[in-house]
């Protein structure tokens, strides 16, 4: 009996705790979420004079018309700030999806914005050019174009990595051929250049001569080890090179004219074959 008695009683207590939960808001928008900030802040990704602790922000985007709108509201659920940005439009493309940020890039005020691009109709473009990615400022002036894959995947971090700030990108490849994907992880590195302020600079490996080549190309290294990847301009892997020295000289003289990506543990550069 005491049993019963005892589990009636936690049953009872449990109902009136969950009888405390109260809707008090609901934020009306087919294309929005909602981040609650509770005192403490990502410093790549917000200011406290900005987006101050305890807000809500809500940020809509808006295909039809390119625009990006962030509006913060107080605890109470009073506006703070109501900002529309204007998205650059591209032809053929509609933009999908935005990550925003502050000072994770340049060290200017500005919100930065990066933005992801789908293709309006993927078969006609070819599907590694399916998916851009580019950074804009707030402005609409493009900081930097990560250029074209089948999809993009931000990781949306910062680590830091033999005493310097490096930020990774995962690009998803289509092969037509086989009907298969792969994944590259891109690099770049980001150096710290003030207590918030981060410029982005990509990890680019030294360029290689002759440059436009005909029959074959040097191709210096900055670290030994790994594979060297060959990339068409479409994202396709068209070679594979094991690595063990300062420099590769490829045979590039059956590659059809062109213009040509390599990656070696995330650095990566371009040549021309004529």
């Amino acid at each position: 009996m005491k049993k019963v008695s005892l589990l009636l009683a936690l049953l009872l207590f449990s109902a009136g705790l969950s009888a405390q939960m109260t809707l008090i808001h609901t934020f009306n928008s087919s294309s929005s979420y909602v981040n609650v900030n509770y005192g403490s802040v990502d410093y790549y990704y917000y200011e406290t004079d900005t987006y101050p602790s305890q807000t809500y922000s809500q940020c809509e985007l808006d295909k039809n018309n390119n625009t990006y709108t962030i509006t913060v509201y107080n605890a109470n659920f009073q506006v703070q700030s109501n900002t529309v940005y204007n998205i650059p439009a591209i032809s053929g493309y509609t933009p999908s999806s935005i990550s925003f940020s502050r000072k994770m890039f340049n060290d200017t005020n500005d919100l930065e914005l990066l933005v992801q691009y789908y293709a309006n109709s993927p078969s006609t473009v070819g599907y590694n050019q399916n998916t851009r990615l580019v950074l804009y400022s707030e402005n609409g002036t493009q900081l930097f174009d990560f250029g074209y894959a089948y999809s993009f995947s931000n990781l949306g971090y910062l680590h830091l990595f033999n005493n310097e700030y490096r930020w990774a990108l995962i690009k998803l490849i289509y092969d037509e051929t086989t009907y298969t994907t792969s994944y590259a992880t891109l690099i770049y590195r980001v150096p710290k250049t003030s207590s918030y302020g981060l410029q982005q600079v990509p990890n680019q490996l030294p360029h290689p001569y002759p440059n436009p080549a005909n029959s074959s190309i040097t191709i210096p290294l900055e670290e030994n080890g790994g594979v060297l990847n060959i990339y068409d301009i479409n994202g396709r892997k068209i070679q594979s090179v094991p690595t063990n020295g300062e420099k590769i000289n490829l045979n590039v003289s059956r590659y059809p004219s062109g213009q040509y990506i390599y990656e070696q543990n995330g650095g990566t550069n371009r040549f021309i074959v004529e």
